[in-house]
C-alpha cells in the first residue's frame, strides 16, 4: 500500500487500492479531472454567479452532477458497494452517506405528498444530492497524487487574485451588484478566503509560493467582512497548530497578525468594501466594531457608525431561528419529521420574506425546520462520519488539511447558507473527497499497521 508523509500531497498512484484507475481509462479520467478543476475554480471565485449559469431551476451544478453520474458511474458504484458490503476504513462513511441521500429522497416525496410546491421541494433536496460530488473529489484525488500542493496553490492564488480584482476594480465599476437585467450579478463575490488560507498553511511548504496567495486571500478576508469566515479561520488555525505540532508557528503568525492589526488601527488606513457587502471603506476600528456588533450593538457603536446594521444581520437570523423551532415543535409529527421539503419556511420570518430566500442561514436549523430532529440527526451523523474519516486520513498520512478544512466549513455553515447552496456545497464536497482519497485507495485490511501514524501535537 502507498503512503505519503509530510504536507506536500498524497501518493495514491499505485495499483494496490480498492478501485485504482485503469490505464485504458486514463485519458477520459484526465479530461474529467480537468473539468472538476475548472468547476472548482468557477465556484470558488465567481460563486453564485457561476452557480446560476443555466435555465432556472436547472443550473450548472445540477447539470454537472447528472453528467458525472452518467459518465463516471463506476467511480460511484465500486466504492459504494465495497464499503457497504465489506468492512473497510470507510464503511461507516458510505452507510451514513447513503442514509443521508435516501432520507432526502423520502423527505422530498413526503413534502410533495403534503401538497407543498414541487419545485421548491426539489430545490430543498439538493441539500442531500450535492453530497454525491464527494465521489467527484475522490476521482480527482486519484489523479492529483503528489500534485496536491500545486492544486491548492492554484485554487488559492486564483481565488485571492480574483478577490482583489473584484474588490478594487469590478465593484467600483458596478458589475458586482444586481441590475435591471436580473437578480444575479455578472461577477459573484469570493467567499472562500478562510478555507484557502487554511489549505495553504496545511499543504504548501514552499515559502516562496505562499506569499502571494496568503496576502491576497488575507486582504479578501478582511474586505469581504464575513464574520463566519473569521470564526472559521480561528478554529481552523487552532486545529492546524495542534494537529501538526506547529504551535510556535501558530504563535508567531498570531503575534504578527496582532501587530499588523494594531498598526492598521493606529494608522487608520481604509480598505475598500465591495458594494455587495455594503460599500464604502473600512478601517481597523470598524472591523473591531463589526465583531463586537454580533453580541453588543451599544458597545460596537463606539467603533463603527454601522453598529445597528451589523447587529441586525445577526438578529435577522436568530429571530427567524426561534420562530422555526417553535413551529417545528408545534406537533409531535413535525418535531420528529419536520415541516417537509417545499414548505414555505420564509413565511415564518418575523419581518416577512419572499420565496427567493429558502434558507435560514444555518445548516442545522435548515435540517431541523424541514426534516425535524430525525433529519437533523441524520445530517449530524453524516458530517461526523466525514470528520472521522478525515481524522483517519490524518492518522495515516499526517495530512491535517482535510480535517481543518472540514471544521472551517462547518463553522461557516452555522451562520450562512452553505450545504443548500451550490457555490458552497459543491466545492466543499469535491475538496473533502479530494482529501479522503488515501482512505479509499487503501486495502480493506484494518489489521495492517500503517507506516505513519502521527500524534496530534507532534510535527509529522
Amino acid at each position: 500500500m502507498s503512503h505519503a508523509t509530510g504536507n506536500t500531497g498524497f501518493n495514491v498512484a499505485g495499483r494496490t487500492g480498492v478501485w485504482c484507475a485503469r490505464d485504458e481509462h486514463s485519458l477520459r479520467l484526465s479530461w474529467t479531472s480537468l473539468a472538476f478543476v475548472l468547476l472548482l475554480l468557477g465556484y470558488l471565485c465567481l460563486g453564485r454567479s457561476f452557480a446560476h449559469v443555466g435555465l432556472p431551476p436547472i443550473y450548472l451544478g445540477e447539470v454537472a452532477l447528472v453528467l458525472f453520474l452518467s459518465t463516471c458511474a463506476l467511480a460511484v458504484f465500486q466504492p459504494t458497494v465495497h464499503g457497504l458490503i465489506h468492512s473497510t476504513p470507510y464503511s461507516g462513511l458510505m452507510w451514513s452517506l447513503w442514509l443521508f441521500l435516501a432520507f432526502g429522497f423520502v423527505q422530498c416525496v413526503r413534502g410533495m405528498g403534503m401538497g407543498h410546491h414541487t419545485v421548491s421541494a426539489l430545490q430543498n433536496t439538493v441539500f442531500h444530492a450535492y453530497a454525491l460530488f464527494l465521489f467527484a473529489g475522490i476521482l480527482l484525488g486519484r489523479h492529483c497524487g503528489k500534485r496536491m500542493s500545486r492544486l491548492v496553490w492554484l485554487l488559492a492564488t486564483c481565488h485571492g487574485v480574483y478577490g482583489m480584482v473584484y474588490i478594487l476594480v469590478l465593484s467600483p465599476l458596478g458589475v458586482t451588484t444586481e441590475d435591471e437585467l436580473g437578480p444575479i450579478p455578472w461577477f459573484g463575490q469570493p467567499n472562500h478566503a478562510a478555507a484557502m488560507l487554511i489549505l495553504l498553511l496545511a499543504v504548501e511548504n514552499n515559502a516562496r509560493r505562499l506569499w502571494l496567495p496568503l496576502l491576497a486571500n488575507t486582504f479578501v478576508l478582511l474586505a469581504m467582512q464575513i464574520r463566519a469566515e473569521w470564526l472559521g479561520l480561528v478554529i481552523g488555525m487552532c486545529l492546524w497548530g495542534w494537529m501538526t505540532g506547529r504551535v510556535r508557528q501558530l504563535a508567531a503568525l498570531t503575534f504578527g497578525g496582532v501587530l499588523l492589526f494594531g498598526m492598521w488601527c493606529v494608522t487608520d488606513v481604509k480598505v475598500p468594501v465591495p458594494e455587495s457587502r455594503g460599500g464604502g471603506e473600512m478601517g481597523g476600528r470598524e472591523l473591531i466594531g463589526r465583531v463586537i456588533a454580533a453580541v453588543d450593538a451599544d458597545t460596537a457603536a463606539q467603533f463603527t457608525k454601522r453598529a445597528d446594521t451589523e447587529h441586525g444581520t445577526v438578529s435577522w437570523r436568530t429571530e427567524w431561528w426561534k420562530v422555526i423551532c417553535q413551529r417545528v415543535h408545534h406537533s409531535p409529527g413535525s418535531a420528529v419529521f419536520g415541516l417537509g421539503y417545499g414548505y414555505p419556511l420564509w413565511d415564518l420570518h418575523p419581518e416577512g420574506l419572499d420565496e427567493s430566500i429558502r434558507t435560514p442561514h444555518n445548516a442545522f436549523i435548515y435540517a431541523l425546520g424541514y426534516t425535524g430532529w430525525l433529519g437533523l440527526g441524520v445530517f449530524v451523523l453524516f458530517q461526523f462520519a466525514l470528520g472521522f474519516a478525515l481524522w483517519r486520513v490524518f492518522r495515516r498520512t499526517g495530512q491535517a488539511a482535510g480535517f481543518c478544512f472540514w471544521a472551517v466549513c462547518l463553522a461557516r455553515a452555522t451562520f450562512d447558507n452553505f450545504f443548500e447552496a451550490p457555490h458552497f456545497a459543491i466545492p466543499y464536497f469535491i475538496m473533502i473527497g479530494l482529501f479522503l482519497t488515501p482512505l479509499l485507495t487503501e486495502t480493506s485490511d484494518e489489521g495492517a499497521s500503517p507506516p505513519h501514524s502521527p500524534t496530534p501535537g507532534r510535527n509529522p
